[in-house]
């Protein structure tokens, strides 16, 4: 079975970037431009790995991240934080993420990070 990914970005072209690369890699990938339907989207889905801007237009994905570390369901996903915002990798213990990825980033990147 394959891995699952949710990638979280209100930028469509960071999203179809994103998800060319990673199911290239094999990865079964699931994109929102959103946090209205986050929630429902982790419950249904059940993702292994979520890939979440931090800063999206109708919300924080920094706290989107606290909300799934807190939750005994969702605490054992892991979570990938990117931002242009250089602050984010300061705030990453505070958000409990797994990595921290800075924006802009290449295609070429997602293949060899390692972090998949």
């Amino acid at each position: 079975m394959k891995k699952r990914i949710l990638v979280v970005d209100d930028n469509e072209d960071i999203l179809d970037m994103v998800k060319e690369v990673l199911t290239y890699e094999d990865y079964e990938v699931f994109c929102i431009k959103s946090t209205v339907s986050f929630d429902e989207h982790v419950s249904k889905w059940k993702p292994d790995l979520i890939v979440l801007d931090i800063r999206l237009a109708d919300g924080d994905g920094g706290e989107l991240c606290k909300k799934l570390k807190s939750n005994s369901l969702t605490q054992h996903i892991r979570v990938i934080l990117y931002s242009a915002y250089i602050s984010g990798r300061k705030d990453l213990a505070s958000y409990s993420a797994y990595a921290f990825i800075a924006k802009p980033f290449e295609r070429s990147f997602w293949k060899r990070s390692g972090i998949f």
